[in-house]
């Protein structure tokens, strides 16, 4: 490496830390410059000595939040990776621990799931031979425990946020407790404990409000609109996005305006709202697109798309589903790709489409069984059943309901779960065995009212329809 080269790689490196996540719209106009100067940094691997190894940790740090805010995934893995020999030549573990740790993060934005886990278990292993601050574990445990929320995994996902919070309430910051506070909220929600889920959400705010984290507070006013907005207290709901909403414009968080706008726009969806529900919607897309945020343009296109399905305009939400799957394929995104793909078939079924939401719901559940999304698998099996229950094709419907039952029953999903047995019992009761479908109706209705979700009166009706019928 010359002296003219190592000239232009510093400048470039300098130029991408001092830009970091407030320019970043500098390092987007001299990006192709900056991997120019990557790649004259790591041309020659064979050539590499502790100056060069130390240059390339600094570039992938350097640049990491641009690459974060432009969702440039894939290059960061591939930086990291490099990385990854430039740490062990210094025979630096805690930098080679970073970097599994962020190859694991930048993994999981990518649908990767289970290369996330590996590297977080790499991680996990070297963090033992290092000095790193007592909190690190606690990150990583964090870090895995999102992984197995993502793959619906409720029981692990919370033995992780569990040790999570232990570590960093002995051992700091105060940051970091609220956000496994925040997030062991988030499990509870997920399994339809509103009350446990409040009481941890409402710990985090209180935290968070303690030590002035406006982002932190942003975040934890959003989740506990999202708990009212799941009971039904949609006013409530409401009111919470928009003191959300009120911080997020004053910190400058775009994209987590864009998200609380979503949220906003979904809940005057469950008020059957839908051209206000569209209106949030559309100024969410353009707050995504003005950041140039492709997963955010997804998710807002996606919830476009199931407004216009609402509003019996399924052909029009079709459309924009099928741009969403377009977007998750050119990310090379297996998970949002698998979800659009069930949206798309869910939309196809509402037609009385049933071959082709078949078609659609199978590709789906390829993907997830793919990146072994337990909870995604379980719903689209779920969906299949009721598409072969809609074809009369019982013997189909019953085996793809036992199976999402058996998956449900083994990551914990209860609401899901009730949502089997009742679908189990439907079928039963079609085909004329009355008993057994009284049972499960019986083990739906214990579920729901355990967990007091909406569907406790939805079992009571079934039940008292199948004593008329015995």
């Amino acid at each position: 490496m010359g002296t003219s080269e190592e000239r232009h790689i510093l400048y470039y490196l300098n130029l991408a830390k001092n830009n970091g996540s407030n320019l970043w719209q500098d390092t987007e106009l001299e990006y192709e410059q900056i991997i120019h100067a990557w790649n004259i940094l790591t041309q020659d691997s064979e050539d590499a000595d502790d100056k060069r190894s130390e240059l390339i940790l600094k570039f992938i740090w350097s640049t990491q939040k641009y690459q974060k805010i432009r969702g440039l995934w894939q290059d960061q893995i591939v930086w990291c990776q490099r990385g990854l020999l430039a740490a062990r030549l210094l025979k630096d573990n805690a930098e080679e621990m970073k970097l599994l740790n962020n190859i694991g993060y930048c993994s999981e934005e990518l649908g990767l799931p289970v290369v996330a886990l590996e590297n977080y278990n790499q991680a996990l292993l070297l963090l033992d031979t290092t000095n790193s601050h007592p909190a690190q574990r606690g990150v990583i445990f964090n870090n895995i425990a999102t992984v197995y929320y993502g793959l619906g995994d409720m029981a692990k996902s919370l033995d992780y946020f569990m040790q999570s919070l232990a570590i960093h309430k002995s051992s700091g910051p105060r940051q970091a407790v609220a956000r496994a506070l925040n997030n062991i909220g988030q499990i509870h929600n997920n399994l339809g404990e509103w009350q446990k889920a409040l009481e941890y959400l409402e710990q985090s705010l209180a935290i968070r409000e303690e030590i002035d984290d406006q982002y932190g507070k942003a975040v934890t006013l959003n989740n506990i609109g999202q708990i009212y907005d799941n009971t039904g207290e949609y006013k409530r709901a409401l009111d919470y996005y928009q003191n959300s909403l009120v911080i997020r414009r004053k910190i400058g968080d775009r994209d987590g305006e864009a998200t609380v706008l979503i949220n906003i726009g979904t809940t005057h969806g469950n008020l059957n709202q839908w051209q206000t529900s569209l209106e949030y919607y559309f100024e969410a897309l353009q707050i995504f697109r003005e950041t140039q945020n492709r997963f955010g343009e997804a998710d807002t296109l996606n919830n476009i798309g199931s407004a216009y399905d609402n509003l019996d305009d399924i052909e029009h939400g079709v459309q924009y589903l099928e741009e969403v799957l377009q977007i998750y394929q050119s990310l090379k995104n297996i998970q949002g790709e698998a979800a659009t793909l069930n949206n798309i078939g869910t939309a196809r079924q509402r037609q009385g489409k049933n071959k082709q939401a078949l078609t659609y719901y199978q590709k789906a559940l390829v993907l997830w069984k793919q990146i072994n999304h337990k909870q995604y698998e379980a719903s689209t099996l779920s969906s299949i059943g009721v598409v072969y229950g809609e074809l009369k094709s019982n013997k189909k419907a019953l085996s793809h309901h036992e199976q999402a039952l058996s998956i449900r029953q083994t990551i914990g999903d209860r609401v899901g779960e009730a949502m089997s047995q009742f679908n189990i019992a439907t079928i039963l009761e079609r085909q004329a065995k009355f008993e057994g479908a009284k049972e499960f109706f019986e083990k739906a209705l214990s579920i729901d009212i355990e967990l007091n979700t909406t569907n406790i009166q939805r079992d009571m009706d079934a039940l008292e329809r199948l004593e008329k019928r015995k």
